[in-house]
């Protein structure tokens, strides 16, 4: 497990922009339904406080205690109008009732399981979010192909040998696992991306907007 307490402690916000992409995705769920939406993963509470100032109704969820502190600390300095509160949540335990969201998103916290727990939060997704509900996630890509400092677990996950993360498992994705695993779902965009996220280093992800059947 990831000692997200000391990781926000020590780097807090993580400063880099909403990427462009991100913000038409989340534009395009405004212009589907504007209601209640979910962030599972939210870290410090970015892209939650952006869907409340869309206007949505929001929860962010997150496993960090520390994480949830400094979201509800931002709920302080915003306007007390937002329709937003924060809570902690296990993604690999989550108790809302079936089909209780019309949004839902998942930004760089899927990843963090093996291959069978990736499948059972997707499931849980499926399940919590409502039929016509849209979900957008973005995972790492199988593209990212240098896992020489880390421990092979499973045919698509991996450890990092060293460092905070040290342990904690990172799922990486390509397109087919993708497809099954919204098999219950539209898919709407499916997306390679490539973003520089610091000097020389290069992030490959996929970026999903999917609708519930």
């Amino acid at each position: 497990m990831a000692n997200w307490k000391e990781l926000y402690e020590k780097f807090g916000e993580f400063p880099d922009e909403i990427p462009k992409k991100f913000m038409e995705q989340i534009e395009f769920m405004k212009i589907n339904n504007l209601g209640t939406f979910f962030d599972l993963g939210c870290g410090t509470g970015r892209y939650s406080l952006l869907a409340a100032s869309l206007g949505f109704d929001v929860i962010g969820g997150d496993y960090s205690n520390k994480a949830i502190e400094i979201c509800n600390e931002k709920i302080k300095l915003n306007s007390s109008e937002l329709k937003i509160k924060f809570q902690h949540v296990d993604m690999f335990d989550l108790k809302f009732k079936p089909n209780f969201f019309d949004n839902l998103i998942a930004i760089h916290s899927i990843q963090h399981a093996n291959t069978k727990q990736v499948e059972e939060v997707f499931r849980s997704i499926t399940r919590i979010l409502k039929t016509k509900g849209l979900v957008f996630i973005v995972v790492p890509s199988l593209r990212n192909r240098d896992y020489s400092d880390k421990i092979k677990v499973d045919k698509y996950t991996y450890q990092p040998k060293t460092g905070l993360e040290k342990g904690v498992n990172h799922h990486y994705f390509d397109e087919k696992e993708i497809r099954i695993l919204l098999k219950e779902f539209e898919i709407i965009n499916l997306e390679y991306y490539e973003r520089e996220y610091a000097e020389g280093k290069i992030s490959r992800q996929y970026i999903v907007l999917a609708k519930k059947l």
